[in-house]
């Protein structure tokens, strides 16, 4: 199998004899044993294993280097280095080897689930999402649908008298939305001729920054010849893998005070906006793609999409549908854990669940349901 990509790993290393023999006694499940070559994993038989550490191992290809690399999964991921110290005649049943194990590799991060065979289930993964650019701040602000969606916003509070958003990168930031930015603070001001009540808010941060102040009050004396009062708001953003940050701020000013029910109108603007962005950069694809084995912490796809695999390839993060048969899809975001070609057709693709859309309520979900297609399978 061709590891196109798998995600790396902290690991823990164990090189003393006596260390590598409690690794061994405690965690290495000798049935379950796979050799790494150059990007190909094959199992290994292990014949016998010696008090030194040596192994001698059953392969049916022939191994040309004079070290390898083997690992097992049981808990975690442990990996070893050993050196080939004699190839032996092949006797019909493949070639053997004596190995000696010199360093193990142990993954810190352990496997939290138990995982489950899916086949005979009623299952599979849908409306897989992947995304056209980075989710960072300056690849959002920078793509043309924010300008565009920017525009709506605006548009669609037109019954305000001023209402102006800007990108949270502007150099030319107006001192109220700098303020507002410098400082994570939300404004509301009732009477724009009450500069002082803004200042208020951080005395410490105005003292520092004067030339915020004197903008602020040059602002708001061009603004209160019209309007009133003012709210400054952020535009957040929420990625797939759950980081929040800002990538913009709206200004709204109307000829009267402001109350809760316009913040609450300016609100809705801007969370349809974030979600018209996100939505943008967004590519789903409709594929029902098989379930090989799933757990509460990640689930392992066979995918024969090509293009899909590509594209999967350069993500790091993912959203996708799981769907039980008879039940409503399950949205969950993750992470891609590792590619790997099973054949010239087939890939298996390994999601660990985490980010925006996973928390105990989809994984209490993704219990029930397995428990539901284990007790429905089960020889009765």
């Amino acid at each position: 199998m061709e590891a196109i990509r798998i995600k790396p790993r902290n690991f823990k290393k164990v090189t003393t004899p006596e260390g590598l023999e409690h690794v061994f006694k405690k965690y290495v499940n000798l049935q379950n044993v796979f050799l790494k070559d150059n990007g190909d994993v094959a199992p290994l038989r292990v014949v016998e294993m010696n008090d030194d550490l040596t192994l001698l191992v059953r392969h049916e290809n022939v191994i040309k280097g004079d070290s390898v690399h083997l690992f097992t999964i049981l808990s975690r991921y442990l990996g070893f280095d050993a050196d080939v110290i004699e190839r032996r005649e092949n006797n019909g049943d493949g070639m053997h080897y004596l190995l000696k194990v010199t360093t193990c590799h142990i993954a810190q991060d352990v496997r939290e689930s138990e995982r489950y065979n899916s086949t005979g289930w009623d299952m599979y993964v849908g409306h897989m999402t992947t995304l056209k650019v980075v989710e960072n701040p300056e690849s959002i602000m920078r793509g043309v649908s924010s300008q565009l969606f920017f525009k709506e916003c605006e548009k669609s509070l037109e019954s305000y008298g001023y209402r102006k958003i800007f990108f949270a990168n502007q150099k030319d930031l107006p001192g109220e939305a700098r303020f507002a930015h410098e400082t994570k603070t939300e404004i509301l001001v009732g009477d724009l001729a009450d500069t002082a009540k803004v200042f208020d808010l951080d005395q410490d941060y105005f003292k520092r920054r004067m030339d915020v102040r004197d903008d602020i009050i040059k602002r708001f004396a061009q603004l209160n010849e019209q309007y009133r009062s003012l709210t400054v708001r952020p535009i957040g953003y929420r990625t797939i893998d759950g980081r929040n940050f800002t990538i913009g701020y709206i200004e709204v000013a109307a000829d009267r005070e402001l109350g809760q029910e316009d913040i609450d109108v300016i609100d809705a603007a801007v969370e349809k906006t974030y979600r018209k962005i996100r939505d943008a950069n967004q590519v789903v694809s409709e594929e029902r793609i098989k379930v090989v084995d799933i757990s509460l912490g990640g689930v392992r796809l066979l995918i024969d999409n090509l293009k899909l695999v590509q594209n999967l390839s350069s993500q790091e993060f993912v959203l996708l549908s799981l769907v039980f048969k008879l039940q409503q899809p399950i949205r969950i975001s993750g992470s891609i854990a590792y590619i790997v070609k099973v054949d010239e057709k087939f890939f298996h693709v390994g999601i660990a669940f985490k980010g925006s859309d996973f928390g105990q309520k989809v994984k209490g979900l993704i219990q029930s349901h397995i428990e539901k297609c284990r007790k429905d399978s089960a020889p009765h």
